[in-house]
This record gives C-alpha cells, sequence and structure tokens, in this order.
C-alpha cells in the first residue's frame, strides 16, 4: 500500500517535471 502511494507521488511529481519542461520551451 505504501509503494503504491510513493508510485502515485512519483508520477505525479514525473508529470510536473514533464509539465515544467513543455513551459520552458
Amino acid at each position: 500500500e505504501m509503494l503504491k502511494n510513493f508510485c502515485k507521488d512519483a508520477d505525479k511529481t514525473y508529470n510536473e517535471l514533464i509539465f515544467s519542461l513543455q513551459e520552458a520551451k
């Protein structure tokens, strides 16, 4: 369960990173 939450958090962070990279262009 904890691992699932971690994956969800990591996924959210990854998406935010991708989003900010796209915004920077």
